[in-house]
């Protein structure tokens, strides 16, 4: 109070700051990266529809008046997020321009690989396969069967060694003519190329054909006879159909250098009988998993287990198919559709016996080779 009278002295805004750091005119001085910052921050901005205008950094900057704030936690967390936000802005933009490096480089690669072979004349690992016909010493021969016509028929897989890992070899070629009760098979051979004397894969190279029995003649009610020709010798078998059952056999008959065999088994001179059953196609088979026993005998219970499903049981729809196995079974599908090849449908828990049932197709094996 001076002379009665109020005299009130206004306080200059920033007084007090410019006092304390005059000697310090780094404190009133932003760092470079916050206009890397102030960048972002308008970029982000921007995207969502406000207008923000640059500021601007450096010794000159005039010192403007801000509003008080009127929520200043509330700023505190937006601050946060925003640097956040800055950051992750940064690394995403470096981890893009990596990848295109990345990329750029490989797409070099390439173009490299490109004109280097077609300059020095690229050669295919495969080389082409020569006319002759190369007579194999031995083939094996294997049972299988397939689906062709809507119907499971008979497949004879016929196998010969052709050579090591770096050699090519074609499919046998064989002819099949049919005369009465006798089909003939003519093994003519396969064509052959030798590999490179390089070091090779310790692989067995294999020649196959597969030759389809027809059903028909199969069924006929008389003595069947399948005779092999290779290399100027005849290999005589004998060949049955009983009731969906199919029997390949040489008892007392001639069998030299063609003889049965089961696939993934050396090749012999001596053969074995080989059976299989042609399943018809809307047949499909039951089987466990878990811990099943080769021991017990889980077909009563599946039997329950597939007509509590509401399957049928494959040999009441078609009599004399047997079913002899311990832990499969095999139905009928009725007004349900047949699973994908080669995938199982869960169908649930077999009671009292701690394994899972499960529906596949039944295997055309002769796809296999």
């Amino acid at each position: 109070m001076q002379n009665r009278q109020f005299v009130f002295a206004p306080k200059i805004q920033y007084k007090l700051v410019a006092e304390r750091s005059e000697a310090n005119q780094n404190s009133l001085t932003f760092p470079t990266w916050c206009s890397i910052l102030e960048l972002v921050r308008t970029h982000f901005a921007a995207a969502g529809g406000e207008e923000v205008p640059p500021r601007k950094f450096g010794k000159a900057t005039e010192p403007h008046r801000s509003k008080p704030q009127k929520n200043p936690e509330k700023n505190i967390g937006l601050n946060h997020i925003l640097i956040l936000g800055e950051e992750k802005f940064l690394i995403i933009k470096l981890m893009t321009k990596k990848i295109l490096i990345i990329m750029a480089v490989l797409v070099l690669l390439v173009i490299g690989a490109l004109v280097f072979t077609n300059r020095n004349g690229f050669k295919s690992p495969l080389p082409s396969l020569t006319g002759e016909l190369t007579i194999p010493e031995y083939v094996s021969i294997f049972l299988a069967s397939s689906v062709e016509n809507n119907e499971r028929v008979p497949v004879l897989v016929l196998s010969a060694v052709a050579g090591g890992g770096c050699d090519s070899a074609s499919d046998l070629e064989t002819k099949k003519s049919l005369s009465g009760n006798t089909l003939v098979i003519d093994i003519k051979g396969y064509k052959f190329t030798k590999g490179p004397g390089e070091v090779c894969p310790a692989v067995v190279l294999e020649s196959r054909a597969k030759v389809s029995i027809d059903t028909d003649w199969l069924e006929q009610n008389s003595d069947k006879e399948i005779i092999f020709k290779l290399g100027g010798r005849d290999n005589k078998y004998k060949i049955s159909y009983s009731q969906y059952r199919v029997t390949l056999n040489s008892d007392s008959v001639q069998a030299t250098n063609v003889t049965t065999d089961q696939p993934g088994h050396r090749a012999s001179d001596t053969s074995i009988a080989l059976e299989m059953t042609l399943y018809p196609i809307d047949v499909a088979v039951m089987y466990l998993a878990g811990s099943v026993s080769s021991e017990k005998d889980y077909g009563p219970a599946m039997r329950n287990f597939a007509q509590a499903k509401g399957f049928v049981p494959a040999e009441q729809i078609y009599s004399g198919l047997e079913q002899n196995e311990k832990s499969q079974f095999y139905v009928v599908l009725k007004n349900r559709l047949m699973p994908e090849p080669n995938r199982g449908e869960s169908l649930g828990n077999l009671p009292g016996k701690g394994v899972d049932v499960y529906l596949k197709q039944v295997v055309s094996d002769a796809d296999h080779y």
